[in-house]
């Protein structure tokens, strides 16, 4: 008898070219496809695409702006019910936290891609409680995936997180080839 597989949905806020989309675009394209049901949730538009997704179920929601796709993403997450939903960028990870509150029976995770305490030096302040909103909704996620150790005992003392809660997991090497390069 096969095995349910689990559904994982991967979440961007668009795939323009940077490495928060290199490193998610590669991920859902090489998890083990007889173990996980992958799909890549893009808010943003196909046409400013600047990763190939050929090898994963890839939907774009076609809005302007994170805040703007909210509610097509809570659709998404109503109809297809994935096990695990997994973020990248402080914004998408706020409305990740935020779907927890929703969706009970999914994990959510997040993936931070700064160190917030020198990021919030040079970020302006455009939102009032910034930081409270981020570490409210942080706290909400199942968990979160830092690239180093720094930035894992950044996010616990900025935002009061669990250590428990936090995963150090460096960037995957990509090679032409769609390699996947390990270190022990």
């Amino acid at each position: 008898m096969p095995t349910e597989l689990i559904k994982v949905t991967f979440v961007l806020a668009t795939l323009r070219a940077g490495g928060a989309e290199r490193v998610y675009s590669f991920v859902s394209q090489n998890l083990d496809k007889n173990q996980f049901d992958t799909t890549l949730l893009v808010f943003g538009h196909e046409r400013d695409a600047a990763f190939d997704t050929s090898g994963v179920k890839t939907i774009y929601l076609g809005a302007d702006s994170v805040t703007k796709g909210v509610g097509k993403f809570f659709k998404y997450l109503k109809n297809n019910r994935p096990d695990l939903v997994c973020g990248s960028v402080i914004h998408v990870n706020v409305v990740l936290g935020l779907m927890s509150l929703l969706f009970l029976s999914t994990k959510f995770v997040g993936r931070e891609v700064s160190v917030i305490s020198l990021m919030d030096g040079y970020m302006p302040k455009t939102i009032p409680f910034q930081k409270q909103i981020r570490k409210f909704f942080y706290n909400r996620l199942d968990g979160l995936i830092c690239q180093s150790k720094d930035m894992a005992s950044d996010l616990s003392r900025q935002l009061n997180l669990r250590l428990e809660k936090l995963q150090v997991i460096a960037n995957p090497i990509t090679l032409p080839d769609k390699e996947l390069v390990t270190y022990s």
